[in-house]
């Protein structure tokens, strides 16, 4: 069962659904869940594990109240407070991006998503200096400016990832009103969502996915052998 928030690193591997399969002992991590921002219930499963990495390879991050910001299919945004999970939030940005790429007129056969492209940048301020406009509204540009030949169509899955990638972190940040906002993902995450944050907050530390995975794994081993 997922546990609920706020919740210790200690709790969480405390939490661990244990058995024995051909004589080797087997901890499955619990997940967790919260009432996000919106009132809604939220979940995470296997995104925990690397906030305890990122913890352990961090301990800082157990002191005070921070923001973690994890890129993926589905971004979680989660609030740390004392080295406790005390709420998070999910944007479906990733998965947004993929299926109007893929299955929508905005951008298919629209090249590769470069984060230091220009068409990037553009799609990052449209996204920020119309906040108020919503996404909904800011998306069909991306089709518009490439037909009427003021993008090039080889820039138009940047222009998109700018869009969504600008709309998750404003919308994020207006929610929760860090400081600096570390970032724990691959490296092709990290330049993206370290460039949108760069115009709100400046630089977004970058700790890496895999790496904070294997040491959270390594955190609830150590935690049920005690």
């Amino acid at each position: 069962p997922y546990l609920e928030c706020p919740a210790r690193p200690q709790t969480i591997a405390g939490a661990a659904l244990k058995f024995k399969a051909d004589g080797r002992s087997i901890a499955i991590a619990p997940g967790l869940k919260c009432i996000n921002h919106a009132g809604a219930p939220d979940v995470m499963r296997g995104e925990e594990v690397q906030l305890l990495g990122a913890l352990r390879l961090n301990p800082e991050l157990a002191e005070g109240r921070h923001l973690l910001c994890m890129p993926g299919t589905h971004v979680k945004w989660v609030r740390l407070e004392d080295g406790a999970v005390s709420r998070f939030q999910t944007a479906l940005s990733g998965e947004l991006f993929e299926l109007l790429s893929r299955h929508s007129v905005l951008a298919r056969d629209g090249g590769s998503v470069d984060p230091e492209s220009p068409a990037f940048a553009l799609g990052l301020r449209t996204a920020r200096d119309n906040a108020r406009s919503g996404l909904p509204h800011l998306l069909f540009a991306t089709r518009s400016r490439v037909v009427t030949g003021t993008m090039a169509k080889a820039d138009a899955a940047s222009y998109l990832s700018g869009l969504i990638v600008g709309a998750d972190v404003g919308a994020a940040l207006a929610l929760f009103a860090p400081g600096r906002v570390p970032l724990v993902c691959s490296p092709l995450l990290a330049a993206l969502y370290a460039r949108a944050l760069g115009t709100y907050c400046g630089i977004a530390p970058v700790i890496d996915g895999d790496a904070a995975a294997l040491a959270g794994l390594v955190q609830i081993h150590t935690e049920l052998r005690k």
